[in-house]
């Protein structure tokens, strides 16, 4: 069963970006067609291009808890 939040998310990114909504069902399908054809070395290939100092993006997610220490950004 797909929660609603999952059609929210296809939707909203269906508006914002025109991306396609096929359904998970045949995303599942699409990619077991692709990813099989993949090599760890073309995905490591890409890595470099999509983790730099200036194309960083870290979500830290935590429970709000006395004494719990939060990583710095320096961290």
């Amino acid at each position: 069963k797909v929660k609603n939040g999952a059609y929210v998310d296809e939707y909203v990114r269906h508006f914002i970006d025109n991306e396609p909504i096929p359904g998970i069902e045949n995303e599942y399908a699409i990619m077991n067609q692709i990813v099989p054809n993949l090599s760890v070395e073309m995905v490591n290939s890409l890595i470099p291009a999509l983790v730099t100092d200036i194309n960083l993006v870290v979500n830290v997610f935590f429970p709000e808890k006395e004494g719990l220490k939060v990583p710095s950004k320096e961290e």
